[in-house]
């Protein structure tokens, strides 16, 4: 994959699919190697939580944006009635 196929995910969570097969996840960590059109960079660092994972351009086969689960809607907890749903 080049530098140009990579602009459109610079802010966005992705996942990349590697040519073995295997998948990362992640936030692009080094967004400022691909906005240079002289740049060439060779790696996308992708972080995710405290693992951050440098993943090799040539490598990469497919990048796809996540759906991230919405959690601005998490359960308040009642320290009275402790950990519980609301029934309907």
């Amino acid at each position: 994959m080049d530098r140009d196929q990579v602009l459109p995910y610079l802010n966005k969570f992705i996942t990349v699919t590697l040519q073995d097969g295997s998948i990362r996840s992640g936030y692009v960590t080094n967004p400022q190697d691909f906005k240079s059109p002289d740049d060439d960079p060779v790696e996308l660092d992708l972080v995710n939580g405290f693992l951050i994972e440098n993943v090799p351009l040539d490598q990469i086969i497919k990048i796809e944006i996540q759906n991230r689960e919405n959690t601005v809607s998490l359960p308040v907890v009642d320290l009275k009635k402790g950990y519980g749903v609301e029934e309907e």
